[in-house]
């Protein structure tokens, strides 16, 4: 089966813009409220998320402009054709308490990367587990995806649960590999391969 264009892709994201669970509603584009709710989460998260997250400002609160300015560069970009991060807010009970995204490394694979935050308030639920879960699922079974990777921090030791509770394979660390409050860290790839004999 040939790979999907990523204007197929670009087709089948839009007819889920959100995608069901057993407790939660992942939802795209962010807008509104739920816009609300995550700017709030990352400034009640901020000591969790800035240790690994250096794009959480350190030194001053999240804000709703700057939160809404990235989301619609993501949505200018999806709708003029470019297949960059798709973000989806992680919603329960009509309350968004993370984001998931995920970006089209290589559409002739087709093979993506999934990055994820959850507010420290809903930690020790495996909610994120289960959302991360919900898009494997969405990029095997809709676009065909051959390869699906994640990076951690070698310390982040939730993160890493979530990839291996997830069913994601550890495939290596990348030493000296980023720079995180001015020192040099180390990070986890983490896989999933889906027919990789075809």
């Amino acid at each position: 089966m040939n790979p999907l264009t990523t204007q197929q892709m670009l087709d089948i994201i839009s007819e889920h813009s959100t995608l069901q669970t057993s407790r939660l509603t992942l939802v795209r584009p962010i807008t509104g409220k739920h816009l609300q709710d995550l700017t709030n989460a990352i400034n009640t998260s901020k000591k969790e998320m800035c240790a690994f997250l250096n794009w959480v400002p350190q030194d001053k609160p999240q804000t709703l402009e700057a939160l809404s300015e990235f989301q619609n560069n993501h949505t200018e970009n999806f709708n003029n054709g470019i297949l960059k991060s798709v973000p989806y807010a992680i919603v329960l009970d009509g309350r968004a308490i993370g984001s998931i995204d995920f970006v089209a490394e290589k559409i002739d694979v087709p093979s993506f990367s999934i990055g994820y935050w959850l507010s420290t308030e809903y930690a020790g639920h495996n909610y994120m587990t289960e959302a991360l879960i919900a898009i494997t699922d969405f990029l095997k079974q809709k676009l065909g995806a051959r390869r699906i990777e994640l990076f951690t921090d070698t310390s982040n030791m939730p993160s890493i649960r979530t990839a291996e509770k997830a069913g994601y394979t550890l495939e290596s660390v990348r030493k000296n590999e980023s720079v995180l409050h001015n020192k040099v860290r180390d990070t986890n790839l983490f896989v999933q391969i889906f027919n990789p004999s075809n």
